[in-house]
């Protein structure tokens, strides 16, 4: 499975894990959906806004 650097983690993540991130960042989703250990600040929240994998994950997954 290709893995992508996520500024939220500090490290790789999955498309699943980025998606889902993404979709709570966009508040599409609840907070439910992260994966444990993850909690949104409003900088990680901004700089998950600003990375290059963001706004197209169809490409990246």
């Amino acid at each position: 499975m290709k893995t992508v650097e996520c500024p939220v983690t500090g490290g790789k993540v999955d498309g699943d894990t980025c998606f889902r991130i993404v979709l709570v960042v966009d508040g599409e989703a609840p907070q439910s959906v992260l994966p444990d250990g993850i909690v949104l600040s409003k900088p990680l929240q901004k700089a998950c806004r600003e990375c290059p994998y963001h706004a197209d994950l169809d490409e990246e997954q």
